[in-house]
């Protein structure tokens, strides 16, 4: 596979750039050049040794001198026993001249299919020959293209060249053939649409490899999203400092209220650099997928453990920093508890965010819209600000789905369970709680177990990821429904 690789990329003229970033415009990273970015989509779609390539307008965007290179790999791996079918827009005469067959449509009708050759002495015996040192894909566009206020002489002229080439066919008794080869092609296509990739671990093995080298090269994407959550830690820490530490009755709202602000932060640090994945990938995870390459299950579950190494860098960081300056119970036990909840609420977070990503995968703007509210009719029934004994019948779905709501009862059973509070002989303007337990049977959490709540928040996280799956497939499913030509036509 390497070896094929290897030759390849020597077919093409890519050896040379093999360790150069592609780049892109959008993240403005300086990268390969537009012809080399050419070369390497053509690489990319004949890795799997396609018997049937169609390029549409390879040379647009292009230099006279990348395009002309271009067609020179195209016309390459086209002596190597490829079919290529090539639209092309204005090609200079350099370019026109390497091509090996030409086909001329006008007016729905074939107007020439032959070889390039022989076409300015098919159109000079019908009477209209080439001028000298003109180019013959400008006289072939002008020739055939139907002037504004010249339209019945130009269509009379169609009409007569695509007439004489439709007689000539029949004379020749080829019109069958057309049919015969357009059987094969489709066949072929029908086998190239039905291929199947490798087995999954070898997907899985080569996609998480790329996953991998993609996210290790965001290098200021990592900066901005360390620093950030070093700085909402310490803003937390001066704002809410010590606010665990001593048993008065201070104590129970300051850490309900503080504990709320952490997990929000967390989600929405997680969940908002994700949600554009998606719209970046789109179009490369469309051509692999409909190439058949890996399936969708395997790269979403590969970007999610490509991310495992950072997302411990973050999750390490925020957490220390915000545990130790809120002075939470400082035991090992009750630590790693908490560091256990934010990485799941971390995580959980990401997975909604490759849903909502899933949602809007055509547009960024729109999946960030999407963020604010999906995530905080969630945050709502966080336990905070209603109880859940009070929260009406027909919304009681949103308080099950809500794992802001399983995180913050993990962390309060975490602080308060067993604990006892101080004296109640200064406390008039609230309610006095003597002990730990009190204050979570007030607020009606504490029913359920900590290691169940894990379970809980963990199962969202694949329940999240598994419904990203899903819309995905529907969505290629549609598109490729929406793409398909009347079953009548494929006949």
């Amino acid at each position: 596979r390497e070896e094929h690789v290897r030759l390849l990329m020597d077919e093409l003229g890519l050896t040379h750039i093999a360790d150069t970033h592609i780049g892109s415009a959008t993240s403005g990273t300086r990268g390969i050049s537009g012809g080399e970015a050419k070369r390497l989509a053509f690489a990319s779609e004949i890795l799997t040794d396609p018997p049937l390539l169609f390029a549409d307008e390879p040379t647009s965007g292009l230099d006279s001198f990348a395009a002309q290179s271009v067609i020179k790999a195209l016309g390459t791996l086209a002596d190597n026993g490829r079919t290529i079918i090539c639209t092309i827009h204005q090609p200079p005469s350099e370019v026109f001249a390497l091509f090996h067959k030409l086909l001329l449509f006008a007016e729905g009708r074939t107007a020439y299919l032959g070889n390039i050759g022989t076409a300015p002495q098919t159109f000079e015996e019908l009477g209209y020959p080439c001028p000298e040192n003109y180019n013959h894909a400008d006289f072939y566009i002008y020739t055939l293209a139907i002037a504004p206020g010249q339209e019945e002489e130009c269509r009379a002229r169609v009409k007569t060249i695509t007439d004489a080439y439709s007689t000539k066919e029949e004379a020749e008794g080829s019109t069958q053939a057309p049919q015969e080869e357009s059987k094969e092609v489709l066949k072929v296509v029908s086998e190239m649409s039905h291929r199947r990739g490798e087995r999954w671990h070898t997907q899985f093995h080569y996609i998480l490899w790329r996953s991998w080298i993609s996210t290790s090269r965001e290098f200021q994407v990592v900066g901005v999203q360390l620093a950030q959550l070093v700085v909402m830690a310490l803003l937390f820490g001066a704002l809410f400092w010590q606010i665990g530490e001593g048993n008065d009755q201070k104590r129970v709202q300051n850490v309900a209220g503080g504990t709320l602000i952490l997990l929000i932060t967390a989600c929405f640090t997680t969940l908002y650099p994700v949600v554009n994945v998606l719209p970046q990938e789109i179009a490369v995870l469309i051509r692999d997928h409909d190439n058949g390459m890996y399936r969708t299950w395997v790269f979403f579950i590969c970007r999610f453990i490509a991310d495992v190494p950072l997302q411990i860098l973050y999750l390490l960081v925020y957490s220390t920093l915000t545990y130790f300056m809120l002075g939470y119970q400082v035991t090992a036990g009750n630590f790693f508890f908490y560091l256990g909840i934010i990485a799941l609420t971390m995580y959980t977070a990401k997975s909604l965010g490759y849903l909502i990503s899933c949602i809007a995968f055509q547009n960024s703007s729109l999946a960030v819209a999407l963020v604010t509210p999906t995530a905080v009719p969630l945050m709502l029934f966080s336990g905070v600000f209603l109880s859940p004994d009070s929260v009406p019948v027909y919304l009681v779905w949103l308080e099950a789905i809500s794992f802001f709501k399983y995180a913050y009862e993990g962390i309060l059973i975490n602080e308060f369970d067993g604990q006892q509070l101080g004296s109640c002989e200064n406390v008039t303007r609230r309610r006095c709680y003597e002990t730990g337990n009190e204050v979570l049977e007030s607020t009606g959490l504490g029913k359920v177990s900590t290691h169940a709540l894990s379970l809980v928040n963990s199962g969202f996280k694949w329940y999240f990821i598994c419904l990203s799956t899903e819309f995905h497939i529907s969505n290629q499913s549609c598109g490729r429904t929406n793409r398909l030509p009347p079953k009548d036509t494929q006949s």
